[in-house]
């Protein structure tokens, strides 16, 4: 239930604020998809420490629908016309990555390994500093 309001008050501040709402918070992932299903929301579930180890949100957007749901958002959906315009003017299904200070880091293929996805966040000196810290 906690899990679902922290989510629910993301969701209102992305339709609010965009991606400056995750500003020094959050990386995200977006996944750009013709239509979004049940099965994306299950293959990035099998994620959920990695992503949570290293402050990822992920958004499935719904090209045909213009909306976008977060991971773990079950029934509500919000305009994603301007993170379209944004992001992926060509309207093709892929994923990106944003990273905490807002500016997109990576740009790939729908069937990327998200393992590559977080090594390539490991490498990143954001990313360094905060292991530093924990150890």
């Amino acid at each position: 239930m906690l899990t679902t309001i922290i989510i629910w008050s993301l969701m209102l501040n992305f339709d609010q604020d965009g991606i400056d709402a995750y500003r020094w918070k959050n990386r995200i992932i977006i996944q750009f998809v013709e239509e979004y299903s049940v099965y994306d929301k299950k293959y990035w579930r099998k994620y959920e420490q990695p992503l949570k180890e290293r402050d990822i949100v992920v958004f499935i957007v719904s090209l045909k629908k213009n909306q976008m749901l977060s991971l773990y958002d079950e029934l509500e959906s919000v305009e994603a016309k301007p993170l379209i315009e944004q992001f992926d003017k060509e309207k093709v299904s892929k994923m990106i990555l944003i990273g905490k200070d807002g500016g997109q880091k990576w740009e790939g293929s729908l069937h990327e390994n998200p393992q590559f996805i977080f090594d390539k966040i490991d490498t990143m000196p954001m990313r360094q500093s905060e292991l530093n810290q924990r150890n």
